[in-house]
């Protein structure tokens, strides 16, 4: 093939000329576009300082559950190392997501209660009702299925985090809908090494974490234990119940060893254990201004900064914030022989959480109407005798277990024809309570408030009232082939196939008659690509795959029709570049994505129009789609390491996606068209063809620039670091009544190093930015109708929970 001679100009600066086949053309001026629309404006290095400076690190992930090169994985992956993390202070998955252009991530619930990540814009439709997150999180490939547990711990532990783009279930199992995320531990090795840091910062920020390993047995048993503990007291103060928001306390320790008998088996045993406890978050709340009394009753832009600050944190006689206990375990038995690699991978997970959050959103509480309690009969005749501030309070309590046991065959990877099989085995079950309180402290003796003709709280203390009870089970049963055909020495084929079957239990209800259903849920997932290495600088692939995510169930439906929702699918179609240019000095990944949702879970009407009284339960109605680009690129020169990212998604509903919350309510809302109303079952349903689901972020963009210098004592060096991170609009509710956004953060980094100590100073949240973090509804119960009646109301109140604002700390870490 006739050789031609490219050159990428870099905006008027040298020049890097590379010799190129005519199919290399084209993946060059893919990247050519993406650098000369100003992605960055960097100066090539020169052939000295490329000999002189090595080249970017390769990083080894496991997203195809083998472990192999990124560059060589036909998935769009962001694998963020241990160092990557450690540079830019991240301690959550919200720091995470600052750092992947492709996730973004709220938390609903306030406090790391619902977390819930979302990647390509692909949110759950469902208000939260739906039985399993569209991203499923992971540790070392062990499944997380508790939404208030899956933002882990950082602190010394983590080797890397992979964020694993698009739908795998096919690799993962069902419930990797939308994507991935799989922290992975540190290894332990013969090495002897302590790693030790310090942190400290305002707002009572206090940070200490170790970790130590090295060799037990030579040659044969390595072990390693890290532990950390993080304190926050509050990023915002509370002037009414003196207490903080925002804050939290975190303990976390891990224990890993490494056996290898042989040089054929390797066994990896890893303990986690986590006791953490979140403050009730800070939040705003906002006067409705449209469709009253609805779920939506706000439009437009969520600028906390319009209606002041005013922050209900509640105070400490109810509220708790979130408490939660994670005990893991996991065992990896890895066997290598001539004949292919045989890999055992068994895990338990027994999380317990605990949530009692501010109701009312009010500092000073409800005013509620008090009453003298007659003898079996509260209302009968009783006129009330005043009325009282009380705080209302809701309430979650969670017991989880899950274990889980995975066993792989693979053929020897030197093989132009490598097959795989294996089996999966999970087995979940957990309870959950919610409750009701009121806060009594403030109720005069003899009187009481009353709660549908019940006495619901006596004097002088606080009462939690059950809502709902439920126990749910879940077996997952899946069985998988896989085959790996390089047609040639340069064009691989590969292909996953995954049948699963789900058996799932619940039983619903606080009082008897307890609900009890049963149903089974089967899929064939898959995961296709064909890679073609151009040369050792160049791969482009192009894959397709499917997934889907669980059904489930609705316990308070009356109809047999409507006990159970069916599962969303997803399929995905993309195309991607990875490049090495520069003696490896710039990386850049480029990739083109296509995704439909069909079956969306929403919240709609009973099948049985005469039901319709009973509330909304969840249906499949209509379906979504999304496109988009990615785009990230890593750049080397001598002490300057540049990193930039974007991700630009176009998620759409389609025709036939409807919500139900705001149908009727639509003519009060000034942003929404009358003629999209549609009535089903005598329900009226606003129709969401073209709008933008929720949490979803068009655009996303990611940047950092570090620059280290030696100081010219001994092995010094001064760093400084910025990280950047832009997202545009997030609408909170399929309607797109209201929203907030865009947010810019900025981060801030400045120290000194020597291979042993290292002392960094850092600013995060830089520009303070107030942009909410999540949104909800809090509930103003105003009171109870005049007796005998005994019914009360609820005003919806917009909320949004706020982030962090700007602080400051202090960071010294000790290396041998």
């Amino acid at each position: 093939m006739k050789m031609r001679r490219l050159s990428i100009p870099f905006h008027g600066r040298s020049a890097a000329r590379i010799n190129c086949t005519a199919p290399q053309r084209l993946a060059f001026a893919v990247v050519t576009a993406a650098l000369s629309c100003g992605a960055f404006l960097l100066p090539a290095p020169s052939r000295a300082d490329a000999e002189e400076t090595p080249g970017l690190s390769e990083v080894v992930v496991t997203a195809r559950k083998e472990t192999e090169k990124l560059q060589d994985v036909p998935l769009t992956i962001t694998a963020l190392t241990g160092g990557d993390l450690k540079a830019a202070t991240a301690t959550s998955l919200i720091d995470i997501s600052f750092l992947t252009p492709g996730l973004t991530y709220n938390s609903p619930g306030g406090a790391q209660a619902n977390a819930a990540p979302v990647i390509r814009g692909l949110s759950d439709t469902s208000g939260g009702e739906s039985t399993s997150s569209n991203v499923s999180v992971f540790l070392d490939g062990i499944y997380i299925a508790n939404p208030s547990a899956i933002d882990l711990s950082l602190g010394g532990f983590v080797d890397r985090v992979e964020i694993v783009e698009g739908p795998v279930s096919g690799f993962y199992g069902r419930n990797a809908f939308t994507g991935a995320i799989n922290y992975v531990t540190v290894k332990p090795t013969q090495d002897f090494h302590v790693d030790a840091a310090v942190t400290g910062g305002d707002k009572g920020r206090g940070i200490g974490e170790i970790a130590a390993g090295g060799g037990l047995i030579g040659g044969i048993l390595a072990g390693r234990v890290a532990a950390s503990y993080d304190y926050l007291r509050g990023t915002f103060h509370d002037p009414v119940s003196g207490e903080y928001g925002n804050g939290h306390r975190k303990k976390d320790i891990v224990f890993s060893l490494s056996f290898t008998p042989t040089s054929e088996i390797t066994i990896t045993p890893v303990y986690y254990y986590g006791d953490d406890y979140f403050t009730a978050p800070a939040t705003v709340t906002y006067a409705q201004n449209c469709a009253i009394g609805t779920s939506n009753s706000y439009c437009g832009d969520l600028d906390h900064n319009k209606i002041g600050p005013s922050i209900a944190t509640p105070d400490g006689s109810g509220a708790t914030g979130l408490k939660r206990s994670v005990n893991h375990f996991h065992i990896d038995a890895n066997f290598a022989y001539q004949w292919g690699v045989v890999d055992v991978l068994a895990g338990v997970n027994n999380i317990h959480t605990v949530s009692i959050d501010d109701f009312d959103g009010l500092e000073n509480g409800t005013t509620w109407d008090l009453y003298a309690p007659a003898a079996n009969n509260p209302f009968a005749g009783n006129p009330p005798v005043g009325t009282v501030l009380a705080k209302n309070f809701f309430g979650d309590q969670a017991y989880e277990n899950d274990k889980s046991v995975e066993v792989r065959y693979k053929t020897p990877a030197n093989e132009p024809l490598r097959f795989g099989v294996g089996g999966y085995y999970y087995d979940h079950d957990s309870t959950n309570n919610n409750t009701f309180g009121i806060d009594g402290i403030n109720i005069p003796a003899g009187t009481s408030l009353n709660f549908i003709a019940e006495p619901y709280v006596s004097s002088g203390g606080q009462s939690l009232n059950p809502l709902n009870y439920a126990e749910s089970k879940a077996r997952d049963y899946s069985g998988f082939i896989s085959g790996d055909w390089d047609i040639v020495p340069v064009l691989t084929l590969s292909t996953v196939v995954r049948y699963t079957t789900e058996l799932q239990r619940e039983l619903i209800g606080s009082k008897p008659p307890i609900t009890d259903v049963e149903k089974t849920f089967n899929s064939v997932t898959s995961n296709t690509s064909l890679s073609w290495k151009i040369d050792d600088n160049f791969r482009w692939y192009v894959a397709a795959a499917n997934g889907e995510k669980s059904g489930g169930f609705n316990g308070a439906a009356k109809s047999p029709l409507d006990l159970a929702f069916a599962p969303e699918t997803d399929v995905n179609i993309e195309t991607g570049l990875r490049t090495n240019f520069i003696d490896n000095h710039l990386q850049v990944d480029a990739t083109l994505f296509h995704t439909t949702v069909a079956k969306l879970q929403v919240l709609g009407p009973p099948t049985a129009a005469a039901d319709a009284n009973q509330g909304l339960i969840v249906r499949n109605f209509g379906d979504l789609s999304t496109k988009g680009f990615e785009l990230n690129a890593r750049y080397l020169l001598g002490g300057l390491t540049t990193s930039v990212g974007f991700t630009y998604t176009d998620p759409r509903f389609e025709n036939g996606s409807l919500d139900f919350n705001d149908g009727a309510s639509c003519v009060a809302v000034p942003s929404c068209a009358t003629s999209k109303v549609v009535t089903v079952n005598g329900q009226k349903a606003l129709n969401l063809s073209g709008l933008i689901p929720p949490f979803a972020s068009e655009l996303a963009a990611v940047g950092s620039v570090q620059y280290k210098q030696p100081i010219g004592i001994a092995d010094w060096a001064a760093f400084g670091r910025v990280d950047y991170r832009h997202e545009s609009r997030q609408y909170t509710s399929v309607t797109d009544f209201a929203y907030y956004g865009p947010r810019n953060v900025v981060n801030l980094h400045f120290g000194v190093e020597n291979p042993t100590w290292s002392a960094v100073a850092i600013i995060l949240n830089a520009t303070n930015n107030q942009t909410p973090t999540g949104f909800g509804f809090n509930g103003t119960l105003n009171g109870f109708d005049p007796p005998p009646v005994g019914t009360f109301g609820v005003d919806w109140i917009p909320t949004s929970i706020l982030p962090d604002p700007r602080t400051y700390a202090l960071r010294v870490s000790y290396h041998y």
